[in-house]
């Protein structure tokens, strides 16, 4: 039986089910077919959310121009027999993170009253449609609660493989934020992205390739490198990243929850950057 775990807020964004907007280009996408709770299948009771101290976590206070992806655990999760099948995306964009296998699929957990997806560390991850050709700049956003990993977890990542066209943003050792373009990267200052502790990690990069990684929204690493390539990406990924096609790379699944993560295919300002973060810490922080 599927089940949404849907959020009661009387502002909730409606979802367009049927529909998923290709990133980046208009006829090289790649259709998923949606899953629907009806035909057998029922609603699942909300989890408790921030709504009644911080109103504008009902509607979701962030900048819409260029959102492309916006998954939140307390909307849009289908879940099959106990598992996540399905995490919807609450941007325009209507895409869908999915996983067919149930073995690998997370879960939908309570973390001091709001809902979280858990990920395993050994095989729990969820695909994204082909896409994400365009970057004017980059900006991530999550909000997470890691366990200890000895190697290098993505929490999202595109590419076409392990070291091609690939767009990582992570948590790597010992205890890094991490930011990736191919073979240039940014780290993050060494055990700050601590684990056992929920904590708003980000990254933007600017059309000057100015990238500053942020815990928290205290600066942990800065760098200039090159901005992703213009090239249509097949291995996108919540929750892991290409490199564990190679076991000779530093690279394992992701270990932890995720609460809500965002992607901007652009540079933001510091204005919209901390918007986001004013809404994430409001939200997911107090």
């Amino acid at each position: 039986m599927l089940a949404t775990a849907l959020s009661t807020a009387a502002c909730e964004l409606s979802l367009d089910l049927d529909r998923y907007a290709f990133l980046g280009s208009e006829d090289a996408g790649q259709d998923v077919a949606p899953l629907s709770p009806t035909d057998g299948g029922e609603i699942a009771p909300a989890e408790p959310d921030a709504s009644a101290s911080c109103p504008s976590c009902m509607t979701g206070d962030v900048p819409a121009d260029g959102l492309s992806l916006w998954f939140m655990a307390d909307r849009g999760v289908i879940e099959s027999e106990g598992r996540v099948a399905s995490w919807q995306d609450q941007s325009t964009n209507r895409l869908a993170a999915v996983q067919g296998a149930p073995s690998d699929m997370p879960t939908l957990v309570s973390r001091n009253g709001m809902p979280m997806l858990s990920f395993d560390g050994s095989g729990d991850a969820l695909i994204l449609p082909n896409g994400f050709v365009s970057f004017a700049g980059t900006a991530f956003f999550a909000v997470v609660e890691a366990e200890p990993n000895e190697l290098c977890a993505g929490i999202l990542h595109f590419s076409n493989g392990a070291d091609v066209a690939d767009v990582e943003f992570g948590r790597h050792r010992p205890n890094r934020l991490y930011y990736e373009v191919v073979g240039d990267f940014v780290e993050g200052t060494e055990q700050a992205f601590q684990a056992g502790r929920r904590v708003l990690v980000s990254v933007v990069q600017a059309t000057t390739g100015a990238v500053e990684l942020r815990i928290d929204g205290s600066l942990t690493g800065s760098k200039v490198i090159p901005l992703p390539a213009s090239v249509q990406r097949t291995q996108n990924y919540v929750g892991r990243n290409a490199y564990t096609l190679d076991q000779g790379e530093c690279t394992m699944f992701f270990r932890g929850a995720i609460g809500e993560l965002i992607f901007y295919p652009r540079e933001l300002t510091a204005a919209e950057r901390q918007r986001i973060e004013r809404y994430l810490t409001e939200k997911w922080l107090r």
